[in-house]
């Protein structure tokens, strides 16, 4: 899978993640595919929801310790 932009919002609380990612997001094509990086709990539930939300396709998700990486693809 190709990685088109990365997101590393590591660091920061809810909501700068999910706004840094919509603006990333409104900023690619349609199809085009966004690795997100969040560090913050509240983040790791409010960005899939928001893609979604918003018709954008979360691709994969994944934990390690402290740290959420989502892959969504732009709808």
């Amino acid at each position: 899978m190709t990685i088109d932009q990365e997101l590393d919002a590591r660091g920061h609380t809810c909501p700068l993640p999910v706004l840094k990612l919509r603006k990333l997001l409104m900023r690619m094509q349609p199809g085009e595919v966004a690795r997100v990086i969040v560090s913050d709990a509240e983040s790791a539930s409010d960005v899939p929801a928001f893609a979604l939300r918003k018709g954008h396709k979360v691709l994969s998700s994944e934990q390690q310790a402290d740290e959420w990486t989502f892959t969504i693809q732009r709808g």
